[in-house]
């Protein structure tokens, strides 16, 4: 559904640009949210102030090779888009370890024709990179090895960007607001980068000063072993009402 359908299914116009405020209308966005990471609770502290939020690379790659009967072709005739997938989701793996603070993962590949007795014509599959530094160094790496991986398996390889959003370091201001927050209700926060995307990421890309308050949970996350306590999020709740009043104020 496009963004004017929905608009236009909730009783609007459906243009856009009618569905906007000026950021100089709004003194502050604040978010309050888990971790979903361990490094709160590695701390043992219940609560952190967020300084930047990575910048975040989402690609879909389409690997081209040839199908061909699994038992009739020979190993150094085939062109084997699977295989050529397989070397290049190792290669971000390696990639993303050599570079400070990044990750990339392949969350979603497909295999074409899909058939056991078939070897894969067509591979397409997912790329998510991130990085708090030097992003797009680390993009450029793995867009390189793509290609490189693909030439080298005479495969014809298309890397289609699907969105980029740039690392955001979060307002300052708000950042020590945020920090005596914490620390009326208890907590000695120390800053973290965060390794997912939020709404703060488009609110303070949109010119509004923003801040973020991460709450300690464990269990990972986007899993039903994620988990926070009700003590934690009170405190956080706490604290986000701290920084409101002075706000406020």
């Amino acid at each position: 559904m496009s963004v004017e359908d929905a608009l236009r299914s909730l009783g609007e116009s459906g243009d856009p640009t009618q569905a906007t405020r000026d950021p100089k209308g709004l003194v502050a966005y604040l978010e309050l949210h888990i971790e979903q990471g361990p490094r709160l609770a590695d701390a043992g502290r219940a609560l952190g102030v967020v300084s930047d939020i990575v910048g975040i690379y989402h690609a879909r790659v389409t690997l081209r090779g040839r199908a061909d009967h699994a038992g009739a072709t020979v190993m150094s005739a085939r062109a084997d888009a699977l295989a050529g997938a397989a070397e290049i989701v190792l290669a971000v793996e390696r990639i993303a370890r050599e570079h400070p603070d990044g990750v990339g993962t392949v969350g979603e590949i497909a295999v074409r024709p899909g058939a056991k007795n078939v070897v894969p014509g067509e591979c397409v599959f997912s790329l998510d990179v991130r990085a708090a530094r030097e992003h797009e160094k680390l993009v450029q790496r793995v867009v390189a090895e793509v290609e490189r991986i693909a030439h080298a398996r005479a495969l014809q390889a298309t890397v289609d960007e699907l969105a980029r959003v740039p690392v955001t370091p979060l307002d300052r201001g708000i950042a020590l607001l945020l920090r005596r927050a914490v620390k009326d209700v208890g907590v000695d926060a120390e800053l973290l980068v965060s390794g997912a995307g939020h709404d703060a990421q488009n609110a303070q890309l949109s010119g509004v000063p923003t801040g973020m308050i991460f709450v300690r949970s464990s269990g990972g996350s986007h899993t039903p072993r994620e988990f926070a306590s009700l003590d934690d999020a009170a405190l956080g709740a706490r604290a986000l009402a701290v920084a409101l009043r002075e706000l406020a104020a």
